[in-house]
């Protein structure tokens, strides 16, 4: 195996995977033979689709809301359809809102904490059975710095 290509083989979903660290994640897996499934909610899909087939692997990109467990369900799905398994998750799905605390609105937590926290169970659910039965997988969970570093506007 090409040591440059380390992951050739391998099947990895990136959440988030159309902007920011996603992105370059996304990127950088597929830099080293990985065939990568991009879900998001943004409409640049088939852009970040073409620029990961360029560096010589296969991409899927879809729409996905990783706060709506059928959305999860039905991306992973068509990720096993497409790929036969899942190899390596991560999750880089994330959303905020900067509000100061005491006039936070409760909706708007509720949906942090469904995209940033829920949203990580809920792919975790879908993908980990195959990784346990094959034995192998990886699963890296992206935060934010918000949980250890203080925001004065907050």
């Amino acid at each position: 195996m090409n040591k440059e290509k380390f992951l050739q083989g391998r099947v990895a979903i990136v959440t988030g995977g159309t902007s920011g660290i996603g992105k370059a994640v996304a990127l950088a897996l597929a830099e080293v033979g990985a065939n990568v499934a991009i879900g998001s909610r943004s409409a640049e899909q088939s852009s970040c689709q073409t620029e990961i087939e360029a560096k010589g692997v296969k991409a899927l990109a879809m729409t996905l809301d990783v706060s709506s467990t059928d959305s999860v369900e039905t991306f992973c799905n068509n990720v096993f359809k497409t790929f036969g398994q899942v190899d390596i998750l991560v999750n880089a799905a994330g959303i905020t809102y900067l509000h100061k605390i005491c006039e936070h609105p409760d909706q708007d937590w509720y949906r942090v904490i469904d995209v940033n926290l829920n949203g990580i169970y809920r792919t975790i659910k879908f993908c980990l059975p195959g990784m346990i039965e094959r034995k192998w997988g990886r699963i890296i969970n992206i935060a934010s710095t918000a949980a250890s570093v203080g925001n004065p506007n907050v």
